[in-house]
């Protein structure tokens, strides 16, 4: 059973909801304590900063992610962490099919990942922070929430079929049909991959334009003849 998340709000509301006085961008900190607590006790836990982002080594190759997507709304810190686990040779494929801009470099996405709050019961929740009260109590609880059903989330995907079983059910707006026909490639189901590929090129159909060309050439790069 999840624990109890302390004193954070729970919204019953859809995420994207629009807010007055909302900003989806990363704010300035209004609690200058947050930073440097969350980071403390994540590294406590085994976490390597990368600066909004954190990832775990779980073995050579695979790696957990975690994200601290922020906003505020009337000066109060939210914080809604999303968990991940990467797998590097999905990742080094996509990537030689569709090389990333110079600009974008930076610590690689996961190929699998959910929001923390799926874990927990489904319920949207966000870890509020107000100016000047102390952070210790709710940063604590965070981590705790990462330690007990994030992490174990992250050790769940190991081969590539429980990577390809977690692309299939993942959430749309993801990269999946990018990194779920290179896991299938990789593990050899090729048929799948080229099924997935035809795919995405039907759901860019009419369209035109760098995005659209970019995906026929990485159908190309991965399957010959799909593209």
């Amino acid at each position: 059973m999840p624990g109890r998340v302390l004193e954070a709000q729970v919204e019953r509301s859809p995420p994207h909801r629009q807010v007055r006085g909302y900003s989806g961008r990363v704010p300035k900190l209004p609690i200058p304590d947050f930073e440097a607590s969350v980071r403390e006790h994540l590294e406590s836990l085994g976490f390597t900063n990368h600066r909004s982002i954190y990832s775990l080594t779980l073995d050579e190759g695979r790696f957990g992610w975690l994200g601290l997507n922020r906003a505020t709304q009337f000066g109060v810190l939210k914080v809604h962490p999303n968990v991940g686990v990467g797998h590097q040779a999905i990742r080094d494929l996509v990537e030689a099919g569709r090389p990333s801009p110079p600009q974008s470099a930076r610590f690689p996405m996961p190929v699998v990942f959910t929001p923390l709050y799926t874990l927990m019961g489904g319920v949207y929740v966000t870890w509020d922070f107000h100016p000047g009260e102390d952070v210790e109590p709710k940063v604590r609880d965070l981590v705790g929430a990462v330690d007990r059903v994030g992490i174990p989330f992250m050790h769940r995907f190991v081969t590539l079929d429980d990577f390809i079983g977690g692309l299939q059910g993942q959430a749309p707006g993801s990269d999946g049909d990018y990194t779920l026909p290179a896991a299938l490639k990789l593990a050899g189901r090729l048929d799948e991959a080229a099924i997935e590929l035809r795919k995405g090129i039907e759901a860019r159909s009419g369209q035109y334009g760098e995005r659209a060309e970019s995906y026929r050439r990485f159908a190309e790069f991965l399957i010959p003849g799909t593209g």
